[in-house]
This record gives C-alpha cells, structure tokens and sequence, in this order.
C-alpha cells in the first residue's frame, strides 16, 4: 500500500512505475546502460563495442566518502566516469517524482525495487541510495512463482530482476493479473479473430464436402429438393470461400513468418556465442608479456600442423571483385578449431602460461592435448633487433561456429 518506485534501468530507457495502492503510473526516460557505454567510449576514446565490454568486465560506480581512494587508479577512474553518467538517470528519477506527486497526486516513494540489465553494475543498488536517501532492493518477480524441478533456481535467481514483463506476460495469460493493457493494433486483432474462427470455418467446410458427397442419394429421392439444397449449399460455398482464402493467405505468411524468425532466433545465437568466445578468450590475459593480433577460425582441424587447419576465409579477400567467393573451401559447413596468433617479450614460458590460463574457458576443446600439440609456432628468443617474437596456437572449439 505504500509507494513504491520500479525502475527498470535497460539498455536505451529506464522504465519508472509508481506503485501505491490502487494508483498506478509510469514513465520511460532515455537513460540507460548505453549511456554509460557510450561515455567510457568518449573518455577512453574507445569503440562502442570496446566501451561496452569494458564495462561489463570492470566497470562499477564509484561511492562517496573516499569509496574511491580504496580502489585502485584506473578502476576508480572509471568508476568516476560511470558514476558521472548515471548522474542525469537520477536527477530524472527525482523530476518525475515530483511529476507523480503534483500532477497524479500521489506520495512520494518510500522505497526503490531495481530491475533491468544494469542492476548487475557493481555498487549501483548503493550509489541510488546515497543519491535518492532511499532504501533500494533487487528486483525479484519470482517470490510467488513456482518453478519446475528440472529449472536451475539458483541461476534463475541470479537473473530473476530480468524477468519482470516476461512473468507479467505469463500472469497475464494465465488471467491472474490485477492491470490488463492492451496495445494489440487492429490488423493483429483481426487476425486473432480469424484464427479463433478457424474451427468453425473448417468444420463448416467439412459439413459442405459431406453434403456434396450426399448429392446423389437426394437427386434419387426429389431431383426438385436436391436443386434447391444444391443451390443453398453453393451460396453457403461463396460466402465461405472469401474467409477460406483468407485463413489460406495468414497461414501461408505465417510459415514464412516462422521462417524468418528461425533464421533470424540462430543468427543471433551464433553471434552471441561468437561474442561469448572473444570475451572469454579476452579475460584469460591476464600478462602484458603476450598479446594477440589474430583470432582465425579454421575448419578441417587436425592437431598434426602438416594436415587440415585450414582457413575459411580466402587470403586475398580484400582485393576480390565484387561477387566473389571469399570463403573457402565451399564443402564445410562450420569451423571446429580456432587459431590465435600474437607476440611475446620476455619468456617464452608466458606463452605456455597464457595456453595453461585458456584450458579454463568453457568454449575451447583442449581434451588431451598437450602444449606441443598445441603450439605450432614458438621461437626461443625473438630475433636481434626485434622487441618481441611471434607465436601461433591452434585449438579446437567446443562448439563449431556455422558459416551458412
């Protein structure tokens, strides 16, 4: 009964609902987690995507009180950039409530449920605290939700302030829910109606082909009756055959529909898995004595260097007339094993050290291999002259990436 403030910090928008009995508002601000993103990029003159995977791999907000003096300087200077962005999301928090208090009526909020993807950011359920003088708790849509036995809960859990519309949806659907919008355009609408139809247009049908098939037996008995059934029957036959058609038509947009969306549901799972293996692959260097210049995937592996191992993309690509092939060769439909190419000063044990760190990562396939089988390139020392020599590894994926 006391008023209480969602707010679902997303990637574009932070969505605010105001909760206070039966009194129900909300208002989406363009603030998001790409704010944030996109002020790491201005500071650190880095690439969007650079910026975001800095922030999810060390960024944090930084608190008042010398909270920054304990950290160390790049991560409180960072800290203190994520922190200044997130300054408009809460000097737009405090003007739409007072927004909801003089135009709506209602009372101030007394507390502050946080959901969204940006509630995983390190320190943000305190730096909305210290800012808004309000207690904020983690978002949690499953406190009254049963799951099933074979669900992980645990990590369920750890994603349940991600969950909020997808359970609204399901309570919906199941008619439990207390506030029903519906936004649904009419065309949608329409095609809802038609497809509820559906039975009966069919069973109809059914009925009109039975009558058909019967057509003989009532021109024995009255050739008069059956003109005049024949005649009915065929005025039934053209009023249905217009929404006949039309179930044909929205069937037939539907399979190119679900089509689509299948390519489009595998597309981005391959690229997030992509993605997934990069980032990875990112956190296990962890020494400044060896870094990476080409990540390659290849297809055919073999762990014996004189056999398969072969690239997929064609060596001269960049010059390639428009039209032409530049993946090779046609007959493989994905690439099994990865080829990670870079540099080392120093030792070159930091290299067998950098291949002991990635036997960690959950997307590379070392099984029994061992470092020679591994390694296919690796001087003793770099060449006079050189500040560092190069190196090549070849490892198998856990999980082929497609190239169709």
């Amino acid at each position: 009964t006391d008023s209480t403030l969602l707010l679902d910090v997303g990637a574009k928008t932070s969505n605010l609902v105001f909760a206070e009995g039966e009194k129900f508002f909300a208002r989406s601000v363009s603030v998001g987690g790409a704010s944030i993103t996109s002020a790491i990029a201005k500071d650190y003159n880095l690439s969007f995507a650079e910026a975001e995977n800095t922030k999810l791999t060390s960024g944090l907000v930084t608190l008042g009180g010398g909270h920054a003096g304990q950290l160390d300087e790049a991560t409180a200077a960072l800290g203190t950039v994520v922190r200044n962005a997130l300054t408009r999301l809460t000097s737009e928090i405090q003007r739409t409530v007072q927004l909801y208090r003089s135009q709506q009526g209602g009372a101030a909020p007394t507390s502050i449920l946080l959901a969204g993807g940006c509630a995983n950011l390190p320190y943000l359920k305190e730096f909305l605290e210290e800012k808004l003088n309000l207690p904020v708790e983690i978002f949690n849509p499953l406190q009254r939700i049963s799951v099933g036995k074979a669900v992980d809960v645990e990590a369920l859990g750890a994603e349940a302030h991600l969950m909020g519309e997808i359970v609204g949806l399901g309570v919906r659907a199941a008619e439990k829910a207390q506030v029903n919008i519906d936004l649904v355009p009419d065309v949608v609408q329409s095609e809802r109606d038609i497809n509820r139809r559906k039975p009966t247009l069919i069973a109809a049908s059914v009925i009109f082909l039975a009558g058909l098939a019967l057509w003989p037996v009532f021109n024995m008995l009255t050739s008069s009756k059956a003109l005049a059934f024949m005649k009915a029957s065929q005025a039934e036959y053209s009023e249905l055959e217009i929404p006949a058609s039309q179930i044909r038509k929205l069937l037939k947009q539907e399979d190119e529909s679900q089509t689509i969306l299948r390519s489009y549901e595998a597309s981005e799972k391959q690229r997030l898995s992509v993605i997934d293996l990069w980032n990875d692959i990112s956190t296990q260097m962890v020494s400044d004595q060896v870094w990476l210049t080409d990540l390659e995937p290849l297809v055919d592996y073999n762990k014996v260097k004189e056999q398969g191992n072969r690239p997929i993309i064609n060596a001269g690509f960049a010059d390639a007339g428009y039209g032409k092939e530049v993946y090779i060769p046609k007959e493989f439909t994905s690439a099994n094993a990865l080829a990670l190419r870079g540099f080392w000063r120093g030792s070159n044990q930091d290299v067998y050290a950098l291949i002991k760190n990635l036997r960690n990562s959950k997307h590379l396939a070392f099984g029994e291999l061992t470092d020679a089988q591994i390694v296919k390139t690796l001087e003793a020392a770099p060449e006079d002259g050189k500040y560092a020599a190069p190196f090549e590894l070849i490892i198998p994926l856990a999980k082929p990436i497609s190239l169709k």
